[in-house]
């Protein structure tokens, strides 16, 4: 969906987007209202204040509930104080993963390797996120996708 969409057009492949998007519906089920955005920030948290900060910068034309000022933070992060997993990211080549697949920092090869890269670098250590549930949703809008 649109979600995919937005990561397609700030540079990522179409396996890349729809991790990113498992991970965030997992998440929050992509609803910019729920405490902590889109990305479950938990209150409090130096990242949670980086986000509202962020979101002070561009008011009044956007607000912190602006679904598109939170992606547009997430690729902030991933370009600055998240670098190590868009890094990892971008390294993990499989939607499906393989026995044969790159083996990351002990990231288990099963499964997808990119959503199991954010999970472990980008997801908040105290924000719940089913890597299992991730990596359906992401298959999911991968297939939905079609031929980019």
């Amino acid at each position: 969906g649109d979600v995919a969409r937005f990561f397609i057009d700030n540079g990522l492949n179409a396996k890349q987007a729809s991790s990113m998007t498992g991970v965030l519906q997992t998440i929050s089920s992509l609803n910019p209202n729920k405490p902590g955005g889109i990305a479950g920030y938990p209150i409090g948290s130096p990242r949670y204040a980086r986000f509202i900060s962020y979101a002070q910068r561009l008011t009044p034309t956007k607000n912190f509930y602006d679904a598109d000022l939170q992606l547009m933070f997430i690729m902030t992060e991933l370009h600055t104080s998240q670098k190590t997993a868009y890094f990892k990211l971008l390294m993990s080549n499989q939607i499906d993963g393989n026995l044969y697949g790159e083996n990351i920092d002990g990231i288990d090869k099963k499964g997808n390797g990119m959503v199991a890269a954010l999970v472990k670098y980008f997801v908040h250590p105290d924000t719940p996120c089913s890597k299992g549930q991730a990596e359906g949703i992401a298959k999911g809008v991968y297939g939905g996708l079609g031929a980019l």
